[in-house]
């Protein structure tokens, strides 16, 4: 069963990130004319077409890191972790935002001392930190067993992590950390 949660929620993420890289005004990341996170079901999300036929090597090599920490979470091959990345518009973009999750994420294991339980459930944390404002995703999460505290610090680190590879290049804004 928490598997098959983790996958959903996988499934959304790589989608709704899909979904606002190919939106024609992406500067509001999953945000309506109200300026509102738009909560959408996951059966509701179609999985867009193959932009990419191939990756270069340096491509590549930063999509198998990000599969090494992010991929033993959600049960996914390395392959479909390419063809994923093969659906976005702007792959580069994601990859940056993959990176700063899989950093956020390697630290987050680093602090639990590698409890597993713990750090399956901070992986729904690190995803939902790429896709919305704490104080709009508090709602929708369902993690046990970490308190609030905790789940505002991981947004935090995450939100470092992103902000620094921002700066580097074009990247979009990360989703704010609770105040």
């Amino acid at each position: 069963m928490k598997k098959s949660l983790i996958l959903i929620l996988v499934t959304i993420a790589l989608l709704a990130v899909g979904f606002y890289l190919n939106s024609p005004k992406n500067d509001n990341r999953n945000t309506s004319k109200s300026g509102n996170i738009k909560w959408v079901d996951s059966p509701d999300l179609q999985v867009g077409p193959i932009r990419r036929e191939s990756f270069s090597d340096e491509q590549v090599d930063q999509i198998r890191e990000i599969h090494k920490i992010m991929g033993k979470y959600d049960g996914q091959t390395l392959e479909k972790w390419v063809d994923d990345f093969r659906r976005d518009m702007n792959p580069d973009r994601e990859i940056a935002i993959w990176q700063s999750m899989a950093k956020a994420m390697s630290d987050v294991e680093k602090r639990s001392g590698h409890n597993d339980v713990k750090n399956k459930e901070s992986y729904k944390i690190v995803l939902m930190s790429s896709m919305a404002p704490y104080e709009q995703a508090k709602d929708h999460m369902m993690i046990n067993g970490i308190p609030e505290d905790e789940i505002i610090s991981i947004y935090k680190l995450f939100s470092r992590y992103y902000s620094a590879t921002a700066q580097q290049g074009d990247a979009p804004e990360p989703a704010s950390p609770a105040r």
